[in-house]
């Protein structure tokens, strides 16, 4: 009996180790292609056009906030407790209003970020699937996930990847 589990034991290990020797492996740098990608440019320039426009509306506020501090440091001195309570107040609010735009502004721009993104990167995740379909890859690794890729063993299948994005 002892004799008969080890048969199979032995089989099972010979079949499931000469499947893996068959299996294909490939390797990509999808930076690399995201960095090759015109739809990637396309949207930095968005993204680069939509903060441009917040960057000179957060400019402007500080430098209001920055003219009625000064001004009130220039004259505090000459105004009645009540005016100068008033004005730091109002100074207050106004850098609360800046901070507040700020962080709202740095989430419509990650917000941004993401929405013009995710379809590049779905669009590179369907090339990298279509190409590992069509060319029996068990697997492709990007090279900046992996620990160590030998590639003797595996291929690059960057080249497949831009061909099918139409890239050259």
């Amino acid at each position: 009996m002892l004799k008969k589990v080890l048969v199979v034991l032995v089989i099972a290990f010979t079949c499931s180790f000469s499947s893996f020797s068959q299996d294909k492996f490939g390797y990509l740098n999808t930076a690399d292609i995201l960095q090759a990608m015109p739809e990637r440019v396309e949207a930095q320039n968005k993204l680069d056009a939509e903060t441009s426009k917040l960057e000179t509306e957060l400019n402007n506020m500080r430098d209001e906030l920055n003219k009625k501090f000064t001004a009130f440091q220039q004259e505090q001195d000459s105004m009645s407790e009540s005016i100068k309570a008033m004005r730091m107040k109002e100074i207050n609010e106004l850098d609360q209003r800046t901070q507040n735009f700020y962080d709202v502004a740095r989430q419509d721009m990650q917000k941004l970020q993401v929405q013009l993104m995710q379809p590049i990167e779905e669009k590179i995740k369907n090339a990298i699937k279509a190409v590992g379909d069509e060319n029996g890859y068990t697997s492709i690794i990007d090279v900046n996930a992996a620990l160590y890729l030998s590639p003797t063993k595996m291929t690059d299948v960057s080249s497949m990847i831009k061909a099918k994005l139409g890239i050259k």
